[in-house]
């Protein structure tokens, strides 16, 4: 191809090749069996469920493509790769296998309220019969993580409420908002005041100096809920235009009204959206620290939930809630010496379908099967186009147009001359044989005007390249769509 070119532009460059080994890989997919998660960790301490949302109509338009197949028990994550010769017909996709037995995937059709019956209606019932139960959504920034958790507090809030109000005796509710930014944490309800974590004399964690919000019902957790995820620190990234660049920690207490005592507790954790190094090449000095902070404790946040699911199947493991301020706030969730009211932990992963995030979806999916403990096999099942397509695979499209700056000299000079009927046929001498078809892209209305002599002749071939580059922008779009239909 003469021409570097980064993995993420290659696959949409290619998108049609990658649709359609993909399309063939689910095509000799067998059909799953309609079998329910196994019952034989149904009180395990921690479960995961993934939820993959959809790809919206923008990312389409710009050449982006879905790379992940959902089945009930198994997630597969369809990796487009480029041979290093760069050609077309030895690209290939591998495709890997993230098994979850004992829970469910959640596809790009699925619901909110089919997320909630099954992941976490569950963990409310547990916490409404006098347990402590914690809800956690994390994923990369943009792959629908705020947008699942909002909708699962609404529900969860009416849920919670009409199940204290069935207890015997008479029970009070409140809630603290907490962010956490860095390593330092804030109380949203107070006007972002700092709060203090101390260690409380029994080994919990104590949060000084932070509002507790008296509520009554369902509609005032979720409005509480909602108003103080409006306070928290966004910044736009390069991924999202309005990134939540801290963890947001809602904290729900149950009290008995006549004893005083602590009945039960839920937290509610929306995690700051992980970012890889490629989508934080365009951040300042003080956005970089912040992501750094921000990978650094979901790192030491997933490494605890590891640690937790291991000493769960009797295997002595420490705990290391110190490895980041995230954890030590979050220690009583995981509390296995709280024998009384054994915590349980819900963890919901989001992932995008977008072949440009696969690397961060294969990651996110990896730490949710170390948390579960899921064996993942190390090797995908590798296509190549070649043994698919030909070793031609653009053979059958007819008058595709190439992209000026894909054009050599030779190239350039021949469209050069057929544009407007050969109106600058006789003005090709005048362009150096150093240029290709990047360069002519790349000249200024300036630089063409002073080969051809003429700022009109100049402005016109300026009009022709654009032109030209929108018809291949039309092109690319409708080959996309017909591959579309053709894989539906």
């Amino acid at each position: 191809m003469g021409q570097n070119m980064d993995k993420r532009s290659y696959r949409r460059e290619h998108a049609e090749l990658y649709m359609k080994l993909i399309q063939h890989y689910r095509n000799g997919m067998v059909e799953d069996m309609a079998v329910s998660p196994s019952s034989e960790k149904s009180d395990e301490v921690v479960k995961v469920y993934i939820r993959k949302r959809p790809t919206f109509e923008r990312e389409v338009n710009a050449g982006e493509y879905d790379v992940v197949t959902c089945r009930p028990h198994e997630i597969i994550v369809h990796d487009c790769r480029m041979h290093p010769s760069m050609k077309p017909s030895l690209a290939y996709v591998e495709s890997f296998k993230f098994p979850y037995p004992n829970t469910e995937v959640f596809g790009e059709k699925s619901t909110t309220d089919e997320l909630y019956k099954s992941a976490v209606k569950p963990l409310i019932q547990f916490v409404a019969a006098g347990n402590v139960g914690t809800m956690f959504c994390f994923g990369q920034t943009g792959s629908g993580k705020t947008y699942t958790i909002t909708g699962l507090v609404k529900m969860m809030s009416q849920e919670l409420f009409s199940l204290i109000a069935k207890l015997p005796g008479t029970y009070s509710v409140t809630a603290t908002c907490i962010e956490l930014i860095g390593e330092n944490c804030f109380d949203l309800l107070s006007d972002h005041q700092e709060v203090q974590l101390r260690d409380g004399k029994t080994g919990d964690v104590v949060i000084c100096g932070n509002k507790l919000c008296a509520l009554t019902s369902g509609s005032e957790l979720n409005e509480l809920y909602n108003y103080a995820a409006g306070l928290r620190e966004t910044h736009a990234t390069k991924v999202n235009s309005n990134s939540s660049r801290s963890h947001y920690i809602c904290r729900v207490y149950i009290e008995n009204a006549e004893t005083g005592k602590q009945y039960a507790r839920l937290t509610l954790c929306d995690l700051a959206g992980s970012e890889r190094n490629n989508d934080s090449n365009e951040h300042d000095a003080e956005r970089l620290k912040e992501t750094a902070q921000i990978n650094s404790s979901l790192m030491a946040l997933k490494e605890v939930i590891r640690c937790v699911a291991l000493n769960k199947e009797g295997d002595k493991v420490h705990i290391p809630y110190r490895g980041s301020k995230l954890t030590r706030l979050l220690k009583d969730c995981f509390d296995l010496e709280e024998k009384k009211k054994r915590p349980h932990t819900v963890v919901i992963a989001t992932v995008s379908p977008l072949s440009c995030d696969s690397e961060h979806t294969t990651g996110t999916l990896k730490h949710t099967c170390i948390m579960m403990s899921n064996e993942v096999s190390q090797d995908g099942e590798k296509i190549v186009v070649q043994d698919v397509l030909g070793s031609d695979p653009y053979q059958k499209r007819a008058n595709v147009l190439k992209p000026i700056a894909k054009m050599t000299y030779e190239e350039v000079i021949e469209w050069i001359g057929t544009v407007q009927k050969g109106k600058f046929k006789k003005h090709i001498h005048k362009f150096p044989s150093t240029m290709d078809g990047k360069a002519l892209a790349r000249f200024p209305d300036k630089r063409l005007q002073q080969i051809l002599e003429s700022d009109l002749l100049g402005n016109d071939l300026r009009k022709e390249i654009m032109n030209y580059t929108d018809k291949i922008s039309q092109q690319k779009k409708q080959f996309a769509e017909d591959n579309r239909k053709s894989t539906k």
